[in-house]
């Protein structure tokens, strides 16, 4: 209890010399912190002490082992939580201390482990290379200092192109502790490969350490010594190593296949690992070294001949889904029709009562990959095994209910990459009835991710068509109106980038016409029906946003209909910025203003339904002021309602850097569109010149503020090239 208190008077010290940094009485000032100060002092003393006292206890050998372990352990936990005592234990002599102990308690673990500890907090890695170098310390003070490597890079982030000398020089110090000391002792060499493994992941560099060493052949021999001794450890150890060699190129893949021309070949040795029968992960991950080293041919072979190992099919298959994809060359269909036979054949293997394989799964997933990939090439509509996959994918979704929620996910995505791979596809999935199948799922299933994958999948064929459609027939499903609106955005959303974009349907839902206003009537009932859905909301908005250009202006009451459902969503969810957000969007596009101003009759019901409420109130609400982005909307929506002037002089109450830079912005953009009277305009920029002046405006180091000063000269300029001088 004294000891906690005295701890806590430390911090109570420390916090009174802080405090009389904003004290204004300068005797005060001088007495307080005079007397705080000392006392510290005092305290970091004491502390020196301490730290001495324990540094003796380390350093007299005679006290005994254990008091020389228990001061290895105490000063290990103060020198890696508290980096001001390091000077402390240089200065005494604890590098001189800790090189003793390790050569006369060489034999005790734990002792060993904190003095490497120590001795990385104290030198860094060039302290651990120290000891890896040094002739007089025992093997197993090498291997703990290999084992305290290993654990400081493993979650290391790896430098890539640059280069880590440090790193190296540990690297050259491991192979040779391997070298000199593997043959002799398992548990060195197995600490060793270890330590090559993460040393060597994803850094070129220590690739080209490894095959310029001679360490390629150490490595293979490690791996008969693996496979000689049955180390799980050490071979899975060596078959990472292995594979990621490969990751680097063929330099290093030659050299390795020159080296290995001593011993059997790699590819025979990764082959004899994976098969031999201990149904391990080593085996497994031998198999896909092979496939990084010898390329997908070696596996298809291994897979054939030695289908009966479960791990050499497991393995393989992971290769196969790590491997293919839609960047490989069309001299590479060949084999990956052969590829495809092979995973045909297991599974209809799998498929019988009597198979213990537990690999359907991933079975599935490596057909799919192949059917995708081969699915850019126009060739792949004469390969038989292609149209038997593409099947066999489609009943796997037809029958969800009795496969595993992956193996439809992993099918129903396949076939809808397909789609997306070739417009010739599409028509050849929907006369297989593809698209009455995902409709199946939808109805049949209430797993939210089938729903969704099933959405998709059935909108890359069939377009919004298909969307409109269910959630017509669904639309007091939850799971189906938020597959259908997240389908709506795929679909339309011109900024959207990446996999899951469905683009190619967007130039055929604009000819629609009657229906694009139908699929905006039932996005917005939909959202009536789900009005507490935060998700359904924030999504039905954006989608409304979406969808407006393409009602006529002569459905005016779907759209009004629209602007109250928006609206509704603001006020029920009056703190969601997401909602806002899209809301707030939503609104700015109803209004279709033109040169002519806002439509009149939008405007009436935005008003009717207080925009300029629901905008002051989310005004005042902004949590994060560095977080305002979607408020450029709101701007500009005050702007069109109000006026461009009220706008402008709102953003000078706000005096928030970051709305203004949208804001001006948004005012900015609908100056552009409708041009505002001389009047406003000197408002306008009255009010800009202020705002521009404001000390928080001053910093030209400031990224906000350059782009506040760009924004603000775009609009000045604007208006200048209208009216001239406004000054």
């Amino acid at each position: 209890m004294a000891a906690e208190h005295e701890h806590e008077g430390a911090h109570v010290l420390q916090h009174i010399v802080r405090l009389c940094s904003g004290m204004t009485h300068p005797g005060l000032q001088a007495t307080v912190g005079g007397m705080a100060a000392d006392a510290l002092r005092q305290c970091e003393e004491a502390a020196k002490q301490t730290v001495k006292c324990l540094l003796q206890g380390f350093q007299e050998h005679s006290a005994g082992e254990m008091c020389i372990a228990d001061s290895a352990w105490a000063l290990n936990k103060v020198v890696l939580s508290n980096e001001c005592a390091r000077p402390w234990v240089r200065d005494a002599g604890g590098l001189a201390a800790i090189e003793s102990s390790l050569r006369a308690f060489g034999h005790h673990n734990d002792m060993v482990n904190c003095c490497v500890w120590m001795t990385h907090a104290l030198q860094g890695i060039p302290g651990i290379i120290a000891i890896l170098r040094s002739p007089t310390f025992s093997t197993n003070v090498l291997r703990i200092a290999v084992d305290v490597s290993y654990e400081i890079y493993k979650f290391a982030t790896p430098l890539y192109e640059q280069r880590d000398p440090e790193k190296e020089e540990l690297f050259k110090c491991v192979m040779t502790i391997l070298h000199d000391k593997g043959r002799e002792d398992k548990s060195v060499l197995q600490s060793c490969c270890l330590a090559v493994e993460v040393l060597l992941h994803d850094d070129p560099n220590i690739v080209r350490l490894l095959a310029d060493a001679r360490g390629v052949t150490l490595l293979l021999d490690a791996l008969q010594h693996a496979d000689d001794n049955g180390s799980e450890a050490l071979a899975r150890a060596v078959a990472l190593t292995v594979r990621s060699l490969s990751h680097h190129g063929t330099s290093a893949q030659q050299r390795l296949a020159r080296e290995s021309m001593e011993g059997e070949k790699v590819a025979d040795k990764l082959v004899k690992l994976a098969t031999r029968g201990a149904q391990t992960r080593a085996e497994e991950e031998a198999m896909i070294a092979l496939a990084h080293w010898g390329g997908l041919k070696t596996v298809i072979e291994a897979m054939r001949t030695s289908s009966q190992h479960q791990c050499v099919v497991r393995g393989g298959l992971a290769a196969v889904a790590e491997l293919v994809s839609p960047e490989m060359e069309r001299q590479e269909l060949p084999m990956l029709q052969d590829l495809l036979v092979t995973l045909i054949q297991l599974q209809d293997k799998l498929n019988a009562p009597d198979c213990n394989f537990r690999c359907t799964l991933e079975n599935v997933v490596a057909i799919a990959k192949v059917v995708e990939t081969m699915a850019h090439f126009p060739e792949s509509a004469s390969c038989e095994s292609f149209h038997i996959a593409v099947k066999l994918l489609l009943a796997k979704v037809q029958n969800q209910s009795q496969e595993l929620e992956d193996v439809v996910v992993a099918s129903t995505e396949a076939l809808g990459r397909m789609a997306l791979a070739k417009q010739e596809w599409v028509g050849y999935l929907i006369n297989l009835g593809a698209t009455e199948v995902a409709s199946d799922v939808i109805r049949k299933s209430h797993d939210r991710k089938l729903v969704k994958y099933s959405f998709w999948f059935a909108a890359a064929l069939s377009g919004l068509k298909f969307v409109g459609e269910q959630i017509r027939v669904n639309k007091n499903r939850w799971d189906v109106v938020d597959a259908a609106f997240c389908t709506i955005i795929d679909i339309m959303d011109e900024d959207l980038e990446g996999e899951w974009v469905l683009s190619h349907q967007r130039a055929a839902a604009a000819d629609l016409d009657r229906d694009m206003t139908s699929v905006f009537e039932l996005v917005v009932e939909a959202m009536m029906i789900h009005s507490n859905s935060h998700a359904l909301q924030y999504r039905g908005c954006h989608c409304i946003a979406l969808l407006t250009q393409y009602v006529p202006r002569e459905k005016s009451a779907h759209l009004i209909k629209g602007v109250s459902i928006v609206c509704a969503a603001c006020r029920r969810h009056r703190f969601s910025e997401d909602i806002h957000r899209d809301a707030f969007l939503a609104l700015r596009t109803l209004l279709r203003v033109d040169r002519n101003g806002p439509d009149k009759e939008i405007a009436s019901q935005c008003k009717q339904e207080d925009v300029p409420s629901i905008l002051k109130q989310t005004f005042e609400n902004i949590d994060n002021p560095n977080e305002c982005e979607y408020m450029e909307h709101g701007v500009f929506l005050i702007a069109v309602l109000s006026d461009v002037s009220q706008a402008i002089e709102f953003l000078e109450r706000a005096k928030l850097l970051n709305l203004s830079v949208h804001g001006v912005k948004a005012i900015y953009q609908l100056c552009q569109i409708v041009p505002v009277t001389p009047y406003v305009a000197r408002s306008v920029m009255q009010v800009l010149s202020r705002i521009s002046q404001s000390p928080e405006y001053s910093n030209p180091t400031n990224e906000l503020v350059v782009r506040f000063q760009q924004n603000a000269e775009l609009l000045a300029g604007l208006l200048r090239g209208t009216y001239g001088d406004l000054g």
